[in-house]
């Protein structure tokens, strides 16, 4: 499976980085805006290239190198919103980098991708299943009175993780 997730995710970074390869994220971009010009012929080649990352992922499953519920869809589009996200976000002069490390941050991302524990599917995946996750998500919400830190620290909003504090957080307010 890995070797397969490999040639599939080297595939995808190598279509951006062929001299035309902003030109299919341009394309999908167009598609979403002028589907009537564009939306066939994207979904075609989205619609192979979701086949054969979904007969990947199955097999996996299938042979037991990927937890059985594992979502295919929550793989593949891990798999390539790291990649896309790295090739927008990085430099044009980083892209020589890129290509001189591409089998490496292929190796990488998908080692990323399939050795985390993915959810399975369920009807909403956002939604925390266990009492303790339900108790962080009702914590970090709780609405807090200002200034108040206890003794541990500001919490953030995201899970209620203790965060460093802001400079606005400690700054005297000037007197009104």
């Amino acid at each position: 499976m890995r070797k397969n997730l490999l040639d599939m995710a080297t595939d995808i970074l190598d279509s951006y980085l062929e001299p035309r390869g902003l030109v299919y994220l341009r394309a999908q971009v167009e598609a979403r805006v002028y589907p009537e010009l564009f939306g066939q012929a994207l979904e075609e080649f989205q619609r192979e290239r979701i086949r054969r990352g979904r007969a990947i992922v199955l097999a996996a499953i299938e042979r037991g190198e990927l937890p059985g519920g594992t979502s295919p869809a929550l793989v593949l589009d891990a798999l390539a919103g790291i990649l896309t996200n790295h090739f927008l976000s990085t430099p044009t002069s980083r892209i020589p980098t890129l290509l001189e490390h591409k089998t490496k941050f292929v190796e990488e991302t998908v080692d990323f991708v399939v050795r985390r524990r993915l959810p399975s599917r369920r009807p909403n995946s956002l939604t925390p299943t266990s009492s303790r996750a339900r108790r962080r998500t009702v914590d970090a919400s709780a609405p807090r009175r200002p200034g108040a830190t206890g003794s541990a620290g500001p919490r953030s909003a995201v899970g209620g993780m203790r965060r460093r504090p802001a400079a606005e957080d400690t700054a005297t307010a000037p007197a009104c």
